[in-house]
């Protein structure tokens, strides 16, 4: 049995009902089965006992108090609702227990973009994650730097990294779950990761009846391709959560957007911009003088087709920040030989 085989084993030594083992499959390390389980059992308990002294709260209750008032003050002035600093005092824990049997088998960090050099960073040109992962690394530097810890800084991103994405933080807790922080994301999940407020335990419940080795999979939400590679370091081929969503225009009120994927939104600042006085006339004449006027119906053919044109430039300007063309980026994907960051990275820039 290996040192990670050795170390699971001793955590769930410590957890009630266990049906799972550690084990590797197609999204590398997770848990799997060890035995058929039935739709709605638990696989897996984790009281109260195992799970608090990794909690945020624990932290919080043994770190000196200019500490935590650090964190909280940075925390505050980012609008992050505690979950920064929460974040930030659950690592502490982590590495308060760092040759722990626990912390021995937990994965290594993920490959999010915060922790990406420039070269990686750059195939993200254009994509609002290259900025969010650029704010994110100040705001964790910022954090190390109040910590005053003797962990270098490049160790400690690292740190945050991994209890970003493996910690439960869903209120009114915030902590790692030994075990069951093991299990990977799936869009189609058979289990659920559930918190027993009353009891203060955690449960892995089957959603569906799983064989004995199959992996069990909880979904981390309905996330696209962007806001899944910024927690949690990889992607999903064809995530139905890239997609976007416009209304479209009713064809007897709007003859010239109906069938087409523009948004109506989109259409109504333009609008605004080209209105003329032959349509302040129109519009007066409707009853919807000065800022009453309906932008929400076509006013004239011209504008109508201006502000389309409008839409499609500025959708194109966009399209040219990036560094290839979609097209160019679905020929790479389908030629198989990116390594995993710049797949990532593509999927994210086609998202």
């Amino acid at each position: 049995m290996c040192a990670v085989q050795r170390a699971f084993a001793a955590q769930t030594a410590r957890c009630h009902g266990v049906r799972a083992a550690l084990g590797t499959g197609c999204r590398g390390r997770g848990l799997f089965a060890s035995e058929a389980i039935a739709t709605g059992d638990a696989v897996i308990t984790v009281p109260r006992d195992v799970w608090r002294p990794l909690s945020a709260e624990a932290a919080r209750d043994k770190a000196p108090a200019n500490i935590v008032a650090a964190l909280h003050d940075i925390d505050g002035r980012v609008g992050a609702g505690g979950q920064l600093a929460r974040a930030m005092l659950c690592s502490l824990n982590v590495l308060a227990d760092a040759d722990s049997a626990y912390v021995t088998s937990l994965p290594p960090p993920p490959s999010v973009p915060v922790l990406w050099d420039a070269t990686q960073c750059a195939a993200l040109e254009a994509s609002p994650l290259r900025a969010k992962a650029a704010a994110t690394r100040r705001l964790w530097t910022a954090c190390h730097a109040s910590l005053q810890l003797k962990l270098d800084l490049e160790p400690f991103l690292c740190l945050v990294a991994l209890v970003r994405s493996r910690a439960y933080s869903r209120r009114p807790v915030f902590t790692m779950v030994p075990v069951l922080e093991m299990a990977n994301h799936d869009a189609q999940p058979n289990c659920d990761l559930r918190f027993d407020e009353a009891q203060g335990a955690f449960a892995l419940v089957a959603l569906a009846d799983v064989a004995a080795g199959a992996e069990l999979t909880v979904s981390y939400g309905p996330l696209s391709n962007l806001e899944i590679l910024d927690a949690y370091g990889f992607t999903i081929p064809r995530n139905e959560h890239d997609g976007l969503s416009f209304a479209v225009a009713d064809a007897s009120a709007d003859v010239l957007t109906a069938g087409s994927p523009l948004a109506p939104a989109a259409l109504k600042h333009y609008r605004r911009v080209r209105m003329t006085t032959e349509d302040g006339v129109n519009a007066a004449a409707r009853g919807h003088a000065g800022s009453g006027v309906d932008y929400s119906r076509p006013l004239t053919l011209r504008n109508e087709r201006a502000a389309v044109r409008d839409v499609i430039a500025s959708v194109e300007e966009r399209l040219s920040a990036y560094p290839s063309s979609p097209d160019d980026d679905a020929s790479a994907l389908e030629g198989g030989s990116l390594p995993d960051w710049e797949r990532d990275a593509v999927r994210v820039r086609l998202g």
